[in-house]
């Protein structure tokens, strides 16, 4: 039988259960209809906005496009298992964006050098197709697909623990359910509305999971003005927040 503890222990367990207290969000800036406000401030039309289509959504959904046809019907990990090469080549493909998503000098030179020995990958693309197969993101899968993207091997220097990098790829193989998530953007984005996603510097499931309630609570909000997916999300996000995309986030 569970005893409740007593003395230092006692202490240490409190504190434990008051550091999982839910943290009372700051209120918010603005309101869902005036995040939309400025969104039609920026493309008039909103997502049916011809601008809105060239600078956002289509070359987005064109690498979502080049995933589905370069994996086919078999999926990733078919690819990842006749072709290490080829399921690397998509993963390079696929990081190189209209607009800087990663940054070029850092995070696209680390994530392709841990790349150039694509037979040495197989834990990372068995880990990533586990996750894009899954009937539900878990933690578990969370887990393993960073601990498998983050041992990747490095030739130099780099860092591969970003949320940037792990995000990236879930987030075009599958934008109907997977977000990526830019540091400096998603944080300004919840406080604004007044949420919290316990963000983290260093990837955790409990943010990405605060991340994927969020991303989902506000494609709901979207939906009727012609979102579809969290393409749309990010997108919209992207339109209302600053522009200055720092490489040190």
């Amino acid at each position: 039988m569970w005893h409740e503890p007593t003395g230092p222990i006692a202490g240490k367990a409190r504190k434990a259960v008051k550091s999982r207290t839910p943290r009372t969000p700051l209120p918010p800036e603005w309101t869902y209809s005036q995040a939309l406000e400025r969104f039609r401030h920026e493309f008039k039309d909103g997502f049916q906005d011809e601008r809105y289509a060239i600078r956002e959504r289509d070359w987005k959904w064109a690498k979502h496009d080049l995933w589905l046809e370069t994996v086919g019907p078999e999926g990733f990990r078919a690819l990842a298992a006749a072709s290490p090469a080829k399921a690397a080549a998509l993963i390079e493909a696929t990081i190189y964006t209209k607009s800087p998503m990663l940054d070029p000098r850092s995070e696209i030179v680390t994530l392709r050098d841990a790349l150039q020995k694509p037979e040495s990958a197989g834990a990372y693309f068995t880990a990533l197709a586990d996750l894009l197969e899954a009937p539900e993101v878990t933690s578990k899968l969370f887990d393993s697909h960073l601990q498998a993207l983050t041992s990747l091997p490095l030739a130099g220097s780099g860092n591969l623990e970003k949320w940037t990098i792990l995000t990236i790829i879930p987030f075009f193989a599958q934008p109907s359910r997977h977000m990526f998530l830019k540091p400096r953007r998603t944080k300004e984005i919840v406080r604004r509305l007044g949420k919290d996603i316990h963000y983290a510097a260093r990837p955790k499931w409990d943010t990405y999971e605060r991340l994927l309630a969020f991303s989902n609570e506000l494609l709901e909000v979207l939906k009727p003005q012609g979102a579809q997916d969290m393409i749309d999300v990010q997108s919209f996000i992207w339109a209302i927040t600053g522009s200055d995309d720092s490489a040190a986030e």
